[in-house]
């Protein structure tokens, strides 16, 4: 695609020479080894039958002696080949052994604390109290962050690119510790829940799909071990993907495919939808996930949500300005920082920065007249 066979081709001629210098070296090893340990077998041979003649000669040594030592140096041969062929295998093993000890020997750097409660099912009130991340020490993404959702409503974040959008919803699952402040769940700082608990009342549905290569059935039950059929296929209905399955030759039987290869970009986030849902979390995430996904069939989706989002706290990265008004809060970073936290028409009066993103994306969603606009 992009005309870089050479390039590619100059960088796998490097690591080839590389492997083809340790594995001279390797032949080189063992070729020297090898006859080596036939010349010291047989000097020792030789100077035992020298040896031993004299000594049998003057009487100071039996024949039964000499053949016993030979056969004892004879019986040494094979031992000394095997320590050779033993240390090319050891320096192998070594290397392999390095990379599997980086795994073996890694700690998670998320875990329980030792006074961590159950957490058996949320309400779903999350509340941010002044809280800073940053990937790097040199960098905070997050300054100072706080808002709250109530339990059961929906929550729409905007910002520009870079603003923190991502990592607000990668901090409430625990995948990174927050440098400063705290965000609880139901009124309890979500590190003094049991990590296990506090994933399972949460369903994330993230911008890049990971898919097993198994059936679609196995693909939405992922996260439900004890699913149903029924329920895989009720999850399924409402990510708008039961039509699709039906039409396949085997159905919810079909398999498909290394991370998914089977499938469209749609039919992929509207499967990683289906395996959200069907754990039933309390809070549930989208992160921009229904961008391959067609106008009509997100609006189909968003009905079809509507029932469990009353009861769900649902938490919204879009670009979809329909799915922006239908939101109960719309929270608006700039920079790391909250800039504006209301309904839309409360931000559309008072928020510089909302009413441009809004103005903005309309404009572009109405130029491709596909867009749902109240």
């Amino acid at each position: 695609m992009f005309s870089t066979q050479d390039k590619e081709r100059q960088k796998f001629q490097i690591n080839n020479e590389r492997f083809y210098k340790a594995s001279v070296d390797s032949v080189k090893f063992n070729s020297l080894y090898m006859p080596l340990v036939y010349v010291v077998i047989g000097f020792m041979i030789i100077i035992t039958f020298f040896l031993g003649g004299i000594w049998f000669i003057e009487g100071k040594m039996t024949l039964n002696v000499i053949i016993t030592l030979i056969s004892y140096i004879a019986s040494l041969g094979f031992p000394l080949m095997m320590l050779g062929q033993i240390m090319l295998i050891y320096v192998q093993a070594d290397a392999a052994l390095t990379r599997v000890r980086e795994i073996l020997d890694s700690a998670p750097e998320i875990e329980d604390s030792s006074e961590a409660i159950h957490m058996n099912s949320a309400k779903g009130e999350i509340i941010f109290e002044n809280v800073s991340f940053g990937y790097t020490s040199e960098h905070r993404i997050l300054k100072d962050v706080s808002f709250k959702i109530p339990e059961g409503k929906k929550l729409a974040i905007l910002g520009t690119t870079g603003s923190g959008k991502s990592t607000i919803i990668n901090l409430i699952p625990r995948f990174y510790e927050v440098n400063e402040g705290s965000i609880k769940i139901d009124g309890i700082d979500i590190r003094n829940y049991v990590l296990k608990d506090l994933r399972r009342n949460i369903g994330l549905v993230s911008q890049e799909t990971y898919l097993f290569n198994k059936s679609i059935a196995d693909n939405i039950a992922y996260g439900k071990e004890d699913s149903k059929y029924e329920e895989i296929v009720e999850a399924a209905k409402i990510a708008e993907l039961h039509d699709f399955i039906m039409s396949l030759p085997k159905g919810y039987d079909s398999i498909v495919g290394e991370r998914g290869t089977r499938l469209s970009g749609g039919q992929k986030q509207r499967l990683s939808i289906a395996r959200a849902l069907i754990v039933k979390p309390r809070i549930l995430i989208f992160d921009d996930s229904t961008s391959s996904v067609d106008v009509e069939t997100e609006f189909k989706i968003q009905e079809a949500l509507m029932s469990i989002m009353k009861e769900t706290t649902t938490i919204i990265i879009t670009q979809r300005i329909s799915t922006i008004r239908n939101a109960d809060l719309i929270l608006i970073l700039d920079r790391g920082r909250v800039v504006g936290l209301g309904n839309h028409e409360e931000l559309i009066e008072s928020n510089v920065l909302y009413t441009q993103i809004f103005e903005t994306l309309y404009q572009k969603q109405k130029s491709k007249g596909g867009e749902y606009i109240e």
